[in-house]
């Protein structure tokens, strides 16, 4: 008898993808099989299987994906009847969120197949120059990249969500929906630094039949980079990263700049010119007039 969960994979670009075992308290094996598995006929529909190529009694799978597709991730242990946590990681040419599910079976295995809670399950995200911008509630300067996580609970109870990553991270936990633009409205609780090496980690109860959005962004503005997000519950949790609407959309700084009629003054043998620049920030409806020296010299004839 051997303890299992079933992951659907949701692949809409084609690459090598690869998925893996990490921090498991037991021997690991993993399966990977089309949408259309079988529980009762596990050798149909196989595409790949792996014991501990990922070091350390951790399997890991590398296939390539041909054209957008679902495939199904079975976990469960090298042996008979062990049970443990583990945690699943994914990498290829975009994100893919491991969405734990049950499969349906034509012969129904009277042995429960019942599984440990499986946590923590691990995120991967990442803040690019093209992410939406934000102003953290009271933080009304600079701009803040985020991602925003949707996700609903169907087992009450206590939960953990801490980041992982290079950069100082910052995470807010709002009640669905999110408005960017009132980051205030709807919001549960946030942190800072109650992880570990300047990361996140919120702890909260939550309420079955909830949804919940989970905004990951970082503590100082204007900076991005990927991240890591694990989190420990009764339940695996699901996430959907998703676009909030707002009612009034925030855009990144636009300059515009333009030059004045231009002055020459003397220093020495060698002349300057000065312009006037006029510097317009449209998202903040500011207006900073300043001057700039000209690095080169001015020709005789000006």
């Amino acid at each position: 008898m051997y303890y299992y969960q079933a992951f659907q994979l949701s692949i809409y670009t084609p690459g090598q993808y690869t998925f893996s075992s990490t921090g498991s308290n037991f021997d690991t094996y993993g399966y990977l099989y089309t949408s259309s598995m079988d529980l009762f006929y596990p050798a149909q529909s196989l595409l790949a299987q792996d014991d501990d190529s990922g070091g350390g009694r951790e399997f890991r799978i590398i296939y390539n994906v041909r054209s957008s597709t679902t495939l199904i991730l079975v976990v469960t242990s090298y042996q008979n009847g062990a049970t443990g946590r583990f945690t699943v990681q994914t990498s290829g040419p975009v994100s893919v969120y491991p969405s734990p599910f049950t499969p349906v079976t034509s012969r129904p295995i009277l042995t429960t197949l019942s599984t440990t809670t499986f946590s923590p399950i691990s995120y991967y995200g990442n803040l690019p120059s093209s992410n939406l911008v934000f102003f953290r509630p009271s933080q009304n300067d600079g701009y803040y990249y985020y991602e925003a996580l949707r996700f609903t609970i169907s087992v009450s109870g206590t939960y953990t969500f801490t980041s992982s990553s290079s950069i100082d991270t910052y995470g807010l936990l709002y009640n669905s929906p999110v408005d960017p633009s009132y980051s205030s409205q709807n919001l549960i609780t946030y942190n800072d630094d109650s992880g570990s090496d300047r990361q996140f980690r919120i702890t909260q109860y939550l309420v079955s039949g909830t949804t919940y959005v989970l905004i990951v962004t970082t503590y100082a503005p204007n900076v991005r980079g990927a991240y890591t997000l694990r989190t420990s519950g009764p339940q695996s949790i699901s996430f959907s990263s998703f676009t909030p609407s707002t009612s009034r959309p925030i855009s990144t700084t636009t300059s515009y700049y333009y030059r004045s009629s231009s002055s020459i003054s003397s220093f020495g043998s060698r002349r300057y010119r000065f312009w006037l620049l006029v510097h317009f920030c449209l998202d903040r409806q500011c207006m900073q007039i300043f001057t700039k020296t000209a690095s080169s010299q001015c020709s005789k004839s000006e």
